[in-house]
């Protein structure tokens, strides 16, 4: 995969095993991995054909990004340099809590997004916090808001229009107080959103014929001063060569 990222929990020790997989290339395709941030000094790690796997533990002590990269030239590079580790704050244990995540379109082209928290005898629970977290395609994680839950155990926010694509959203309680961590996470295609104006024809794919020709005479004219100015000037160096020969 490209531009993959995996959670983990900080304060955590985490071990990753990396597995080589180019055993069906004619030679061998070596791999000197290195996991990079958080302060963190880690040795690099080889697989190759002679040594397919490798392991590394550490312990993030703090939240936020490590990445993974192969360090040397090597053939599938452009997917070994955009892989990312997330160390987020480990998620709260106690009484276990649920949610869910319903996404529907709205008719400003809008998307509502609703959660429901519940406890673990599916009784609603009020006046809790639910992030709701947007994906974007750029890979990051946008927070779009943080409301507090309703009587219903209900917490909603409206997503504004983005077009025709997917939206992925992950609404996230974070436990605490004796409750456990809970999220949900739904994907939807937003609604596309129709242009409010036609365009001018400016902006048409090609140029009316008034502006064509008007172009065009423009052109014409830049040219014809062009070859004015070096007629001139040829006339004028045969009257020197002229006037030095007399």
């Amino acid at each position: 995969m490209v531009d993959f990222t995996l959670n983990v929990e900080a304060g955590h020790e985490v071990t990753i095993t990396f597995t080589y997989a180019d055993g069906d290339l004619a030679d061998d395709n070596p791999h000197d991995i290195r996991v990079k941030g958080l302060g963190l000094e880690l040795p690099t790690v080889r697989i190759s054909r002679d040594n397919p796997t490798a392991t590394l533990t550490f312990t993030p002590e703090k939240s936020g990004r490590l990445r993974i990269l192969c360090v040397i030239p090597c053939i599938g590079m452009e997917n070994l340099v955009g892989g990312t580790l997330r160390a987020v704050k480990p998620k709260a244990t106690g009484a276990p809590t649920s949610l869910t995540l319903d996404l529907q379109p709205r008719d400003d082209d809008s998307l509502l997004a609703r959660a429901i928290l519940v406890d673990a005898r599916g009784s609603p629970m009020a006046n809790f916090p639910v992030a709701f977290t947007l994906h974007t395609v750029l890979g990051g994680d946008l927070v779009l808001s943080t409301p507090t839950t309703m009587e219903n155990g209900s917490a909603v926010v409206k997503i504004p229009a983005r077009g025709s694509e997917q939206v992925k959203v992950t609404a996230s309680f974070e436990g605490g107080n004796g409750f456990a961590y809970a999220e949900a996470s739904g994907e939807i295609a937003a609604p596309g959103q129709p242009m409010e104006h036609q365009p001018s024809a400016l902006s048409a794919p090609t140029a009316p014929p008034v502006l064509a020709l008007a172009l065009l005479m423009v052109l014409g004219g830049v040219w014809a001063t062009y070859g004015y100015v070096v007629y001139q000037v040829i006339c004028i160096r045969r009257g020197e060569q002229t006037g030095g020969i007399r």
